[in-house]
């Protein structure tokens, strides 16, 4: 159920990983519904529902039980049930934490890259004068002296977007 719930997911930085909650494209949204039971219905399919609902709304594990005791008042949530969801639920936030990290460092990265400028000629030479291919010196060879007396040109120029 997750793995098709978060392959839906949308994938964008601009997601508040804070709140917990998945960010599904309405166009290519999947509603389903899923029966999940058990032997008596009120144990392992409630613990099952109540995970789910973790991961995807982002709720916490006392809100899940509040929840579920509301929708079906037979639960029974044992303490080693509620002590699981805690531990799941500290999993799920150590996720999003990083999950929020990457984020920021994605978009620090993207934001600190500095323009690269276009290499010249001086920059494909070697330090001991050859281009590396040829041996031969960097100007020996090359049309450098028509270009001597002209101005500087640059027939593209890069535009910032």
């Amino acid at each position: 159920m997750l793995r098709i719930y978060r392959e839906q997911a949308v994938k964008t930085s601009q997601i508040d990983p804070q709140t917990g909650a998945m960010v599904i494209d309405e166009a290519s949204f999947k509603r389903g519904k899923v029966l999940v039971f058990c032997e008596t219905g009120n144990d392992r399919s409630a613990s099952v529902v109540s995970a789910y609902l973790m991961a995807i709304l982002g709720l916490s594990a006392a809100e899940v039980c509040q929840f579920i005791t509301y929708k079906r008042f037979c639960v029974s949530m044992d303490e080693d049930l509620k002590h699981t969801l805690r531990s799941y639920e500290d999993i799920l936030l150590a996720q999003r934490t990083v999950h929020q990290h990457e984020l920021k460092s994605e978009s620090s990265i993207l934001a600190s890259v500095p323009k690269k400028n276009k290499r010249g000629i001086d920059e494909t030479v070697d330090d001991d004068g050859d281009d590396g291919m040829t041996g031969m010196h960097q100007y020996q060879g090359s049309d450098r002296e028509r270009f001597l007396g002209r101005d500087n040109f640059t027939p593209f120029v890069d535009i910032d977007t």
